[in-house]
């Protein structure tokens, strides 16, 4: 009989402790929530822990407020100087009316280590003009250019001078083009032949190197531009001046 009594006394107090347990973890869930997320849990996440959540979400967490950051200066407020807006000296390496002649001389200069920069300008420049004549009477003249349209050369005009009739074929700033010309016509028995130099406006691509604060360091460049071979150099004033030529 005191033994069945002993076993119903030791289930009665599991039991209790087991009653207890149940109403401790309910008070504290009540508790927990009511408080806010921070006060749950502030560290950083473990393995293996479990972590009690609320059922909702804080009220101070409801929204959030974009935060003011204060951007931090990473730029310099020192003036950034453009040399090309300052006075100084440029090595002038070559002037040319052809764009493409300009730009194989740029590259080759690229290819030996110097970045060169090219300006258009207008300038006065000597040409090559080719005529045929002078001719003493207009019929002449009339006949040399029958021939030489029929030949293919049909940028002809004829002028009167005090000379007599002149064909004028063409002009060209390469000597070597306008002896070519020149030989063309004379292959059609066009005579007389004759090169003259003429001068005329026309916008002309400076290739340069620089500018350089001053005139040493422009030598110093100039020196190195006539070792390569490449081009003769001179050294002009930067900016260019104002005027033609």
């Amino acid at each position: 009989m005191s033994h069945i009594l002993n076993n119903i006394k030791q289930h009665l107090s599991i039991t209790l402790m087991i009653i207890l347990l149940f109403m401790n973890g309910a008070l504290l869930f009540n508790k927990l929530r009511g408080q806010d997320l921070v006060a749950v849990w502030q560290g950083p996440l473990m393995p293996g822990k479990r972590y009690v959540l609320p059922d909702r979400i804080p009220t101070a967490m409801a929204k959030v407020q974009e935060a003011e950051v204060p951007i931090k200066k990473v730029f310099s407020e020192e003036k950034k100087v453009d040399p090309f807006n300052e006075a100084g000296y440029v090595v002038q390496v070559g002037s040319f009316i052809y764009e493409n002649a300009a730009e194989a001389l740029q590259e080759r200069l690229k290819n030996n280590g110097l970045i060169a920069h090219s300006l258009n300008r207008t300038e006065v420049v000597q040409l090559n003009q080719i005529q045929a004549g002078p001719f003493e009477s207009y019929v002449q003249a009339k006949e040399a250019e029958i021939k030489l349209l029929a030949g293919g050369m049909d940028e002809i005009k004829m002028e009167r001078s005090a000379e007599g009739y002149v064909l004028s074929l063409g002009r060209s700033y390469l000597l070597g083009y306008a002896i070519y010309e020149l030989e063309k016509a004379k292959a059609l028995s066009v005579s007389p032949l004759r090169i003259l130099k003429v001068s005329a406006e026309l916008p002309v691509l400076k290739v340069f190197l620089g500018p350089f604060p001053t005139k040493d360091q422009a030598k110093s460049m100039s020196v190195r531009v006539e070792e390569s071979g490449m081009s003769v150099p001179e050294i002009k004033a930067w900016p260019y001046s104002n005027d033609k030529g």
